[in-house]
Order: C-alpha cells, then sequence, then structure tokens
C-alpha cells in the first residue's frame, strides 16, 4: 500500500485503517529522490513523505482501498 503523509508521522508497529482493510505496519519504506523510484526501508514516515507500507491483515479484494481513501492511525503505546 503506498500513501503519502499528510499529517503526523508513520511508524513500524502502529495499526491503521483505510477503507475497509486494517492492519499494523509491518514494513515501512520511504521514497528517496526526484522521481521517487528508489525505496529505502525505514522505521518513520514524516508529513510530505511517499510510503510503501506492509501489513494489511486482510486479503486485498476489489474495493479494500480506493485512490482516495484516508488512512488513520493509532497512537503506539509504551509500557
Amino acid at each position: 500500500l503506498t500513501v503519502i503523509v499528510r499529517s503526523g508521522r508513520l511508524f513500524v508497529g502502529q495499526f491503521f485503517c483505510v477503507g475497509t482493510a486494517f492492519g499494523r505496519i509491518t514494513h515501512l519504506s520511504v521514497a528517496s529522490g526526484v522521481q521517487g523510484h528508489n525505496w529505502y526501508q525505514s522505521e518513520s514516515a514524516t508529513v510530505g513523505m511517499a510510503a510503501q507500507i506492509l501489513g494489511l491483515r486482510i486479503r486485498h479484494l476489489g474495493g479494500d482501498c480506493a485512490p482516495d481513501d484516508h488512512l488513520y492511525t493509532l497512537q503506539r503505546e509504551r509500557a
């Protein structure tokens, strides 16, 4: 799932929902370079960054995520 961070931050380990899909970010890559052809593994992504996230908990079926859906995350809690 590729997203652009509009506010806040994304972290590995955060739970998220987008459209009818949900999950926990298990892998996060951010784009580097002008054309965004290079993706690098990262622990977080900040405002304005393009990010690829893995961790959907359900199978990707048609209609799960639309291009204009908003991604919502829950804050990580520390013990």
